[in-house]
């Protein structure tokens, strides 16, 4: 657990109101800002934005919403950021972000085996025996990482001159496992979608045919039911002229209830993907 100074302003940044909804790409170009921003040592400001929120204790959460461009504060410290990003259905990611050293150079290298790796360290590492300065090291392990075609065994340093490569490599070479596998099998991820997926009649068919898909629905339909007073099933079975889809908050608990029992279908081993 992270200790936070009382006597630290914190500021807060927003990629919505300079892009505008990102759906899909939001979290990648949230990224993509606090990156460039630690990069240039630089804090940008949020655009549109004229009064901050009367229920938000920003004086007592240390908090300040950015409006101008300014340098960034303790400019002696290593840069470190924040990258937040939540998601319609329910998916919430948070990423700490530090700078590297301007110095620092990255070297992959891969193989189809271990003992492959292992001779490819061995020939890097008579490359950064000799003296070569940090430029030269750089451009090497560039080069280097050029050459590298990504093979299924794999290992990767990061230093800041020829020394630091060489006794790396050296160390990797002593250690028991020098290099780890790349899975081959790629794995499966269920991302359920944001709003504006919904549509009438969707998922009737799964309904009236997958009971596991159906049992889902009905547990979701009793929580909705609970919590916010309508159907969940009333509203995937109703017509054109009752469909409140069009409003957000039962437009996303469906969408967010279909994902779930397709996520359920799926783990089964069934595969009926085309259900929208």
């Amino acid at each position: 657990m992270a200790v936070i100074p009382m006597n630290v302003l914190y500021e807060s940044a927003q990629l919505k109101p300079t892009s505008v909804t990102q759906k899909a790409v939001a979290g990648i170009a949230g990224l993509m800002k606090t990156a460039l921003c630690l990069h240039q040592r630089t804090l940008v400001p949020n655009l549109h934005f004229n009064q901050p929120n009367p229920y938000i204790d920003f004086e007592g959460l240390h908090l300040r919403v950015q409006t101008e461009l300014e340098n960034w504060p303790w400019y002696e410290e290593v840069p470190r950021a924040g990258v937040s990003s939540f998601g319609f259905g329910g998916t919430n990611c948070h990423l700490v972000l530090e700078t590297v050293s301007s110095n620092a150079s990255i070297l992959p290298i891969s193989a189809h085996s271990p003992k492959k790796l292992r001779q490819k360290l061995v020939s890097a590492m008579g490359l950064f025996s000799g003296t070569i300065g940090g430029s030269q090291a750089a451009a090497l392990s560039l080069e280097l990482a050029a050459r590298d075609g990504g093979s299924s065994h794999r290992a990767a340093l990061a230093v800041g001159d020829a020394r630091g490569f060489f006794e790396a490599l050296s160390a990797r070479l002593r250690a028991p496992t020098i290099g780890k596998p790349r899975d081959q099998r790629p794995r499966l991820i269920f991302v359920c979608p944001g709003h504006g997926t919904q549509w009438l009649g969707m998922a009737r068919s799964l309904l009236s045919s997958e009971p596991e898909f159906r049992q889902k629905i009905n547990a979701c339909d009793r929580l909705i039911q609970s919590q916010c007073g309508w159907s969940l099933i009333d509203e995937l079975l109703t017509d054109a002229k009752r469909s409140r889809l069009q409003q957000h908050d039962v437009a996303q608990l469906t969408i967010f209830s279909i994902s779930v029992a397709l996520g359920e279908l799926w783990s089964r081993g069934r595969s009926s993907l085309m259900h929208m």
